[in-house]
């Protein structure tokens, strides 16, 4: 019966503590990875969507304003249709 014993405990590997320690490190490691990839996985998904949510309202915004930019305000100065500037009214006041 002792040689039963003595064989089986042959056949077992032996491992130290030290070994036992790395593969429980390396196994909490991988669990944390997993864990980890999957939450920044999840924050890149929700900051796409805002992003394309952003993108639809910035363009449905500009579709509202029209061409300008401005709503429907004045417009800008080419579309004014003034006639002069600045400096030519300031010229032709001095003439």
């Amino acid at each position: 019966m002792q040689a039963n014993q003595g064989q089986a405990q042959q056949q077992k590997p032996v491992r130290s503590l030290k070994e036992i320690q790395e593969e429980e490190q390396e196994i909490a490691f991988l669990m944390w990875f997993k864990e980890e990839s999957a939450r920044v996985q999840q924050e890149n998904e929700r900051r796409v969507t805002l992003a394309l949510n952003a993108t639809d309202e910035s363009e449905g915004s500009a579709r509202a304003r029209g061409k300008g930019g401005r709503g429907r305000g004045r417009g800008s100065r080419s579309e004014r249709g003034r006639g002069r500037g600045r400096r030519e009214q300031a010229s032709a006041a001095a003439v």
